[in-house]
């Protein structure tokens, strides 16, 4: 019977199904070829390595063919089961357990934020921000799962008709996230107010299947119009089974909403999603 390398992310550990020495924390193990037979293994314990000054073995001289990868996939040859081995045994935590994805707009390049206005006609309707990402505006350090599954995290260019929408692909029911984002409204009249939202987008497996809002608390703008007021937003979210990975392609989005009672000047900074797995 083959050894099963697997990962359990929630234990921060290896797996080696299929054998009579299973389970192992992250960061101490280390695979090698051995150096008198190319086709065999050998997996040495670093941490009990390092305490005694001699190797210790976890497995000794075993054919690489008798590992398999979690899948069930054969290895083409010993060296590349070792590299697999070390990868799955040598996880980065951090990354596998949060992380982020931030847009910046051109203001924090010696530019300006994406200037939108709201007219008459746009008054009281909940509509998609527009912002326009600076070229060196995005930083993706999202979890390993979420990269695996989207090789970019979010679609839309930020324009009219394109909004950014965040894929959150990669994450399960235990996941949580905060979306955070920075702008400044500019009233044409006195006495308005703003709010925002983040608008969810269910996977089709979803039960009920309708998409759904979180509002945040408003902006009143009560030193009237023509003053800037900048408004941070910040609304913290949890992965439940209906946004959480359903399959390949298939899982929850969002997007952020603004609304305004009155005419005004939208200025968009800012986009992060902040991620806990």
């Amino acid at each position: 019977m083959a050894i099963k390398v697997t990962r359990n992310e929630d234990g921060n550990c290896i797996n080696f199904v299929g054998s009579t020495n299973p389970t192992y924390f992250n960061n101490c193990l280390l695979a090698e070829v051995d150096s008198a037979d190319a086709t065999l293994i050998n997996v040495i314990n670093t941490i009990y390595t390092s305490d005694s000054g001699v190797d210790k073995y976890e497995f000794f001289n075993i054919p690489f063919a008798d590992f398999v990868e979690a899948d069930g996939t054969v290895f083409a040859n010993a060296a590349a089961c070792a590299t697999y081995i070390n990868g799955v045994a040598n996880a980065n935590a951090k990354h596998d357990m949060q992380g982020y994805i931030g847009l910046l707009s051109a203001i924090y390049f010696d530019g300006a934020a994406t200037s939108t206005e709201i007219e008459l006609a746009d008054v009281d309707v909940w509509q998609d921000v527009i912002m326009t990402i600076h070229p060196s505006g995005t930083s993706d350090e999202r979890v390993t799962s979420m990269k695996e599954a989207q090789a970019q995290g979010y679609t839309g260019d930020g324009s009219d008709g394109s909004p950014i929408v965040f894929l959150l692909e990669g994450l399960v029911e235990q996941s949580s996230a905060q979306l955070r984002t920075s702008l400044t409204f500019i009233p044409d009249e006195d006495g308005g107010r703003l709010d925002s939202r983040v608008f969810l987008e269910r996977h089709s497996a979803a039960t009920p299947s309708s998409d759904f809002p979180i509002n945040a608390a408003g902006l009143a703008m009560e030193s009237g119009a023509d003053e800037e007021y900048p408004h941070l937003v910040a609304l913290q979210f949890f992965i439940g089974d209906t946004i959480n990975t359903n399959g390949a392609g298939d899982a929850g989005k969002i997007r952020f909403q603004i609304k305004s009672d009155v005419t005004g000047t939208i200025l968009m900074n800012e986009m992060a999603l902040f991620i806990q797995k």
